[in-house]
């Protein structure tokens, strides 16, 4: 898969101003006139779901619509979700086995997710999931002709047992997605904090990383990789789909 990085910071030379320009005009001309829909169950996801839409505001007024989209589940599944999210993070206290049990939970809930969202997605509309729960929600969204990308926050630190034992078992539930959005923090070379997001599409076999450094290029970057994903993401690559997964353990 190749992955091509962008960076964004405040603009420091006209030409740096003119390419701003450029990326903002291109990202109204792909989001507007379609909603961008936030989506979160457990807490830490309803809050990343709230984080985006704050990134997207700016464009607000251009005609890009955002949309908060709460998934609910029974107990049961909450409890078993909230315990795959730690296992993703290699921090859970008491490890889940996810088997027979927790497969039927997301089973039922994946078949019932026509219900969320039947009134409301329209085609080309994208669904960002940001949790295992609402990650539940993606065959319902592309039998409706939207766009599913699960968004996932990662440390660089290598994945553990735990964590490939909960990518296992999602992995099942997650292969209808079209793209898949991961974003983390490093230290640049002098020591200083840099964020980075990236898309990565199965089906077109492209990626693409923003890197920022403040609060004004997250929102333009945000903005600029969703464009991305809807120019790439059902470009079918030759050789087959690719099964993309972080190599990197969530948090």
């Amino acid at each position: 898969m190749s992955l091509e990085t962008e960076r964004f910071g405040v603009p420091t030379s006209s030409r740096a101003e003119r390419l701003e320009a450029f990326q903002r005009e291109r990202a109204v001309d792909r989001l507007a006139g379609r909603t961008v829909w936030c989506a979160g169950a457990l807490r830490r996801g309803r809050e990343r779901a709230s984080g985006l839409r704050q990134h997207l505001g700016w464009a607000h007024d251009e005609g890009v619509d955002t949309a908060r989209l709460d998934v609910h589940g029974s107990e049961p599944l909450k409890d078993a979700a909230t315990q795959l999210e730690s296992m993703l993070n290699d921090v859970a206290g008491a490890p889940l086995s996810p088997g027979r049990a927790e497969r039927a939970l997301y089973t039922e809930r994946t078949a019932s997710a026509e219900e969320d969202v039947a009134a409301r997605v329209r085609p080309e509309d994208l669904v960002v999931l940001h949790d295992p729960l609402s990650a539940a929600l993606a065959h319902a969204v592309r039998a409706r002709g939207g766009h599913a990308l699960w968004h996932v926050r990662i440390a660089a630190t290598p994945c553990g047992a735990l964590s490939e034992e909960a990518w296992t078992f999602l992995r099942g539930f997650t292969s209808d997605m079209n793209a898949y959005l991961v974003s983390w923090s490093a230290l640049d070379r002098s020591g200083g904090p840099v964020h980075r997001i990236a898309a990565l599409m199965p089906s077109s076999g492209v990626g693409f990383a923003k890197e920022f450094t403040d609060a004004a290029s997250e929102d333009l970057a945000w903005s600029s990789l969703l464009a991305d994903v809807l120019e790439h993401d059902r470009v079918e690559c030759v050789g087959g789909t690719l099964h993309v997964r972080p190599t990197v353990a969530a948090r």
